[in-house]
């Protein structure tokens, strides 16, 4: 077994936070089919488990969650050009679905 830094996203046992997790559990597996070597700069699910009713879907570590990256900038907004760059890799990953 490799040992590995990943996220988890913890959804609450509560009935419809679980059906929407597990609608996106089935979004994700699909999106990891079409797209398995992240090209279009899809977040990889690893898996998901569940864990006392709580849904735990486990994702690859991609860096600072968005909160840090806040903080780390001392709240301050965005800048544009960050901005650009969030908005180029939205773009291609909406292209994924051409496949």
């Amino acid at each position: 077994m490799r040992k590995m830094h990943v996220a988890i996203k913890i959804v609450k046992s509560v009935g419809r936070y679980r059906k929407a997790a597990h609608s996106e559990i089935q979004v994700l597996e699909h999106l990891n089919t079409l797209d398995p070597s992240s090209t279009f700069r899809c977040v990889q699910m690893l898996e998901w488990f569940e864990h006392h009713g709580h849904v735990c879907i486990v994702f690859e570590l991609l860096g600072l969650s968005t909160y840090e990256f806040i903080k780390e900038n001392s709240f301050l907004p965005f800048s544009i050009e960050l901005i650009r760059k969030m908005a180029f890799q939205i773009c291609q990953s909406i292209n994924c679905k051409y496949i």
